[in-house]
């Protein structure tokens, strides 16, 4: 393992050192160094080389065991178009003064766009545990920002090229609207893990983003006439493959939960808009090329996309939250707090319209025994199982509650005492009956009252609960009235 880990970095150094050399034999030329040191350096051809190793170390990637190797897959064959676009140019027009536009190594160059961003897409899903809406829309957002950019910056130069022509444009505009979708999708990324990305995606911001610029100023200066071949910015492009295959090797993250509740979810659509939005103003002063104007208004269009999925993501946030509150996390019922609101409601409607209103109050037998002798997670199945029980037998309209740890509440509007004892009853019989989890012999006790004339909501609960008390102390396994008399036995 240490022998393999020091053969790697060895090899990792001599990329490092070979691309050391090729840029500054690229500056040398730049600065018209003539005689210089590494002037016998074949810059060209040691371009093509590291671009083909970058792919070759790509693609060497999914014979290693783990998460991604599809993405890596599809990102080394991306990367091994663009080297075979590289050389094709080279063998083809080496020596034509103006090459074709497009041509093959056009197609090859452009082919790596959508590899690279299925690859993308592919290992943002092993990145976080599911790809979330907002990583789509917030790419999109992005990469039309970044192409109402470049656009705007390449319109004019790239139109009075002398190689004009509206296939020539589209081909050229091409790149850089290619790089701003990759881009998008890293800043999407970046912005989905709170903009502290791993190692991985670190290095594939680095090595796109050093390619998208070399793009970029490639095809300004050649639209410009000012471009001359070997300069420092050709080095771009090889450390920008570098710096992709060096990610393909990093350490597989464990996929992480997607967190939305963060500020840091704005930056992205925040940014884009205050560049949109100044590119509109913009326009209304200097006239800007109707292309930007079209992405920059998209991009405030797909904010307001953005603002929905954000609006209906906390909508659905608030529902949850909501029946949290309201719901007892163990068994799904309703909890005290709901209770409370809802025995409220009730005996204000029962006062109100002249209508009966009954509450049950029930308790398990020795819970505590069953917890000591088979352990709690047989108890949390025992009050599973009841409380299920009891919400199978309540009609429409009443309320089942767990109000205490063993402790359960039935609410019966509609209902007199009578009625509610021989709902009660068969729900304690149901339960005896039946056998428990792992055979555990389930019994309960239970208190009714009737809403009096002279009764509200704490009255009701409290003779109720006085109720139940006495159907304990008479032996348990019972239904109690609030009178004391015993409504039914085991």
């Amino acid at each position: 393992m240490t022998s393999g880990r020091a053969l790697a970095r060895t090899g990792w150094g001599a990329l490092a050192a070979l691309w050391a050399v090729y840029a500054a034999a690229t500056a040398q030329i730049g600065l018209g160094v003539a005689d210089g040191p590494l002037r016998a350096v074949p810059a060209e051809r040691l371009a093509d080389a590291l671009v083909i190793a970058s792919a070759a170390i790509c693609l060497a990637r999914p014979l290693r065991r783990g998460p991604g190797r599809l993405a890596w897959l599809l990102l080394g064959i991306g990367l091994a178009a663009w080297a075979a676009g590289d050389l094709y140019y080279a063998l083809a027009f080496d020596e034509t003064e103006i090459p074709p536009l497009p041509s093959l190594s056009d197609g090859l160059w452009l082919s790596f766009y959508p590899l690279s961003g299925a690859a993308l897409i592919l290992l943002a899903r092993n990145q976080f545990s599911r790809v979330h809406p907002t990583l789509l829309v917030d790419g999109a957002i992005a990469a039309l920002t970044v192409s109402a950019a470049c656009i705007g910056a390449l319109w004019d130069p790239v139109l009075s090229a002398p190689a004009g022509g509206a296939t020539a444009l589209g081909t050229l505009l091409a790149f850089p609207l290619g790089d701003a979708m990759l881009l998008g999708l890293v800043a999407a990324v970046f912005t989905l893990s709170g903009w502290r990305p791993d190692r991985t995606w670190s290095l594939l911001g680095a090595g796109l983003a050093a390619a998208a610029i070399a793009d970029g100023m490639l095809i300004y200066l050649s639209a410009t006439s000012d471009l001359v071949d070997g300069t420092a910015l050709d080095a771009l492009f090889p450390a920008g493959a570098l710096l992709l295959a060096f990610a393909a090797w990093q350490p597989a993250q464990e996929p992480v939960p997607v967190d939305i509740e963060r500020w840091g979810m704005l930056l992205t659509p925040g940014v884009c808009a205050v560049i949109a939005t100044a590119m509109l103003v913009f326009d209304h002063f200097f006239a800007l090329p109707t292309g930007v104007i079209l992405l920059a208004a998209a991009t405030i269009a797909m904010i307001l996309v953005r603002a929905g999925f954000t609006f209906r993501e906390n909508l659905h946030l608030l529902a949850r939250r909501r029946t949290e509150a309201i719901t007892d996390h163990l068994t799904g019922l309703a909890n005290r707090r709901e209770f409370d609101d809802r025995l409220t409601a009730e005996v204000e409607r029962a006062r109100r319209h002249g209508r009966d209103l009954s509450l049950v109050i029930l308790d398990l037998d020795h819970f505590k025994d069953i917890n000591d002798v088979h352990g709690h997670a047989a108890g949390d199945a025992v009050l599973i199982r009841v409380a299920g029980e009891l919400s199978r037998r309540a009609r429409l309209g009443e309320l089942v509650a767990r109000v205490g740890g063993e402790e359960f509440a039935w609410l019966l509007p509609e209902a007199d005492a009578a009625e509610a004892v021989r709902a009660a009853e068969r729900a304690r019989r149901a339960i005896a009956l039946a056998p428990g989890p792992d055979g555990i012999a389930v019994t309960l006790s239970a208190g009714v009252c009737a809403l009096g004339e002279e009764g509200d909501a704490a009255a009701l609960y409290r003779h109720a609960d006085a109720a139940l008390y006495r159907a304990k102390s008479l032996g348990r396994d019972r239904v109690v009235g609030r009178e004391g008399a015993e409504m039914a036995t085991a």
